[in-house]
């Protein structure tokens, strides 16, 4: 495919209305690789992911359950069988179909499936799986899937081994959710492409599938205005530092564990610093029946500026779950304190906040649960200085209009030698969505600091209060705003959670 040349399937998979994917509630986005988000007031249902990711030879999914020649088609399938090399200088489009006039979904992203000897793209190709936009109050489509099959040993051996194009499966952009529509799958045998710095929207909006593997481990991490999502339960271990700028994200989900066994989900281990700079996030996502979480483990400083940050917020248990869950329809999720209207019981330890917050009740309008999720939680343990200028956020989830009551705020537990900057870390309760729903309860933040991670670990593993001193004002040396507050508005109230700080009782010789 040379550099004019265009391989076009766009809004040539199921129409709307149609395909596994399609949209569940007559205006909800279609899925594929990823879910498409559902539309204003319909709760939490949406088009589903389906399919492989290393054989997407479906095409994408139509949006909403009716609606043909209005509501986005998704994205056709392309299937590419060669025994020699493929060259993609130009592009490969199978985008998912916007929506037509009001109210209508989009389509999700199609399917590319390239097998080949040899794999090669200059800098202007690209192989986009797009999800399409909805219109006005309808969901958008979910991104598509890509798999690229190349002989590891033959690419490697190539005088230029890693292209240098752009794989884009981002989900449609217009629709802003509550719960948002989901990026696409991208499938590589290796981690071949991954050898260079992940810069330049090399990978957009990514869900990266490697063979089988469960965990990498590079010798240090540059991403520069790529988004990247890894599986889920992956271990990601850099030996050097990690820097995420220029409008990068990076992804990471917990799968589910033994909650007796202490083990996290998934792991960011980080043998040098963290910096997170000009808009760029760590997004991390607690398991969302199981409530597993993910570790943040830096052994030097982790320095975040003022628009960047790690975002928890409203990625803790789901709808029906958690242990403060509401007992009712409208009641608001509980966790360092009380949710408004029929609360489920708080729970947990102020010094020990490392739990997930709980999810609002149980009220169903039309096909979906309309109450906020909780929030997630952020394990973030530096061996040396933290300083924020941006935000650490656990916030619970919004209800949905029509009663749906608020999630709790979730949980940030930091550990750290010194805590400095000017930004905020905050644990909120969600709102409700409607004035019959309760506001969210309040999580929990713990910041401890002036303590070696060893330590830390030991009274984690036993719950050990003991040898250390609890404070309730935030260190000197820390001028932003910690909080994990509740809304006190309307007649359904939530409490305030907890904020702790904590350091060794007596002297502490640390060299470093």
């Amino acid at each position: 495919l040379t550099a004019t040349g265009i391989l076009n399937a766009n809004a040539r998979g199921y129409l709307g209305g149609y395909g596994p994917g399609a949209g569940v509630t007559s205006r909800g986005g279609g899925g594929y690789g990823g879910a498409g988000s559902p539309a204003t007031g319909d709760g939490h249902i949406r088009g589903p992911a389906y399919g492989e990711a290393d054989e997407p030879w479906q095409p994408g999914s139509g949006g909403g359950t009716s609606g043909e020649g209005v509501n986005g088609a998704g994205g056709g399938a392309v299937r590419i069988h060669a025994t020699g090399t493929v060259t993609v200088d130009g592009q490969i489009t199978v985008n998912g179909q916007n929506g037509s006039g009001t109210s209508r979904p989009g389509g999700s992203g199609g399917g590319v499936w390239i097998t080949c000897h040899t794999f090669h793209g200059a800098e202007i190709g690209a192989i986009q799986a797009h999800g399409g936009n909805g219109t006005t109050r309808a969901g958008d489509g979910g991104g598509g899937r890509i798999a690229i099959h190349y002989n590891p040993a033959a690419q490697a051996a190539l005088a230029k081994p890693v292209p240098d194009m752009m794989f884009s499966i981002r989900p449609g952009t217009r629709n802003i959710t509550l719960y948002p529509q989901e990026m696409g799958t991208l499938y590589l045998p290796d981690t071949l492409f991954l050898s260079v710095p992940l810069d330049a929207q090399r990978f957009w909006h990514t869900h990266l599938v490697i063979g089988e593997l469960t965990q990498w481990t590079p010798p240090e991490l540059l991403m520069d205005h790529c988004v990247v999502r890894f599986p889920e339960g992956f271990n990601l271990d850099v030996d050097g530092d990690l820097i995420l700028q220029n409008g990068a994200r990076l992804e990471l989900h917990a799968a589910p564990t033994n909650a007796l066994s202490g083990e996290f989900g998934a792991r960011l281990d980080v043998g040098g610093d963290i910096q997170l700079e000009n808009d760029s996030w760590l997004d991390i996502f607690a398991h969302p029946t199981n409530g597993a979480v993910v570790g943040l483990y830096s052994a030097g400083d982790v320095t975040i500026d003022a628009n960047s940050g790690i975002d928890a917020a409203a990625r803790g248990f789901r709808h029906f779950y958690g242990t403060g869950r509401a007992t009712s329809g409208y009641g608001a999720g509980s966790y360092g304190g009380l949710g408004g209207r029929n609360p489920g019981p708080i729970y947990g330890c102020p010094v020990f906040a490392v739990d997930p917050g709980s999810c609002g009740g149980t009220r169903i309008r039309g096909s979906g649960p309309v109450s906020g999720f909780g929030g997630g939680a952020i394990r973030l343990m530096v061996g040396g200085n933290l300083h924020v200028d941006g935000t650490l956020t656990a916030d619970g989830g919004s209800g949905v209009s029509h009663g749906g009551g608020g999630g709790s705020g979730g949980s940030v537990f930091v550990v750290c030698q010194r805590i400095t900057g000017t930004g905020t870390v905050r644990a909120n309760g969600g709102p409700q969505g409607h004035s019959t729903g309760g506001h969210g309860g309040g999580g929990r933040v713990a910041v401890w600091y002036r303590m070696p991670l060893s330590r830390v670990e030991q009274h984690l593993a036993s719950r050990d209060k003991s040898g250390f001193t609890v404070h309730e004002q935030q260190p000197s040396s820390f001028a932003g705003t910690v909080e994990a507050n509740a809304l006190q508005t309307g007649d359904y109230p939530g409490e305030h959670g907890t904020v702790r700080f904590c350091t060794l009782t007596g002297s502490l010789i640390m060299l470093r």
